[in-house]
C-alpha cells in the first residue's frame, strides 16, 4: 500500500504539469477512488479493469504530458491483473490491447488481438482485424501473420476478410497465391459489397 501512494503521489504531481491544473486534480481524485478500489480488492478481475480503464483514459488524455509513460505502464499492469485474474473477460483482453498499442508493444498487441479473433464465431465479425494486422505490418512480421490467418481459415473456411488480409500478407512474400485469393473473392457472390470493391481495387493496382 506504501508503495502504491508513493506511485499515485508521483502521477498526480505529474498531472499538475497539464496546463488546466483544476482539470488535473479533479481527475487525479476520480481516479483515485477506483484505484483505492484495485489495492483493497486485488483479487476482483472488475475492480482492476477499473483501474486499469481510468489510468488508460489518463495516458490517453494528457498527451505528451510526461505522466503518460507512467499511466500506460499501470494501466496495463491493471488490466493485466484483471485477465489473469478472469481469462475470459473480454473487455479488460479489449482495454489491455489497447494499452499495448499506447504503449508501444506490438508483440503484445498482437497476442492479444489473435486471443481475441480467435474467439469470434461469426465470420461476419471483424472488428479485431484491423488492429490486429496493424500489429503485423508494425512488427514487419507477414510471415506470423499469414500463419494465423491460415489458422483461422482452417477454423471458418469462409471468413472472405481474413482471406483478403491474408492475401494483403502474402504479396510480400508469395504474390502468386495472393493474386489467387484476391480473384478468388473478387469472383465470389458471397462476399459483401464494400470487401468486393476493395479487392477490386487491390487487384487493378497490382495489375
Amino acid at each position: 500500500m506504501q508503495n502504491f501512494k508513493i506511485i499515485f503521489f508521483v502521477c498526480w504531481c505529474l498531472l499538475l504539469f497539464i496546463p488546466n491544473q483544476t482539470w488535473g486534480e479533479e481527475l487525479a481524485e476520480v481516479i483515485d477512488k477506483v484505484v483505492v478500489a484495485a489495492q483493497e480488492n486485488p483479487t476482483d478481475p472488475v475492480a482492476q479493469k477499473r483501474a486499469g480503464h481510468g489510468y488508460l483514459y489518463l495516458a490517453k488524455d494528457v498527451g505528451e504530458n510526461p505522466a503518460r509513460v507512467i499511466f500506460g505502464a499501470l494501466a496495463d499492469f491493471h488490466l493485466d491483473q484483471a485477465v489473469q485474474l478472469d481469462p475470459d473477460f473480454i473487455e479488460a483482453i479489449e482495454l489491455l490491447g489497447e494499452a499495448s498499442i499506447l504503449n508501444h508493444d506490438p508483440s503484445k498487441a498482437a497476442n492479444i488481438y489473435e486471443d481475441l479473433v480467435s474467439r469470434q464465431t461469426d465470420p461476419a465479425e471483424g472488428k479485431y482485424l484491423v488492429p490486429l494486422h496493424t500489429c503485423y505490418q508494425w512488427l514487419s512480421d507477414p510471415w506470423r501473420g499469414a500463419a494465423f490467418y491460415r489458422s483461422q481459415l482452417e477454423r471458418m473456411p469462409d471468413w472472405p476478410q481474413i482471406k483478403f488480409l491474408l492475401a494483403i500478407l502474402l504479396l510480400e512474400i508469395d504474390r502468386a497465391q495472393a493474386l489467387d485469393i484476391m480473384w478468388e473473392l473478387a469472383g465470389s457472390p458471397n462476399i459483401p459489397d464494400s470487401l468486393k470493391a476493395t479487392v477490386r481495387a487491390a487487384l487493378k493496382e497490382e495489375s
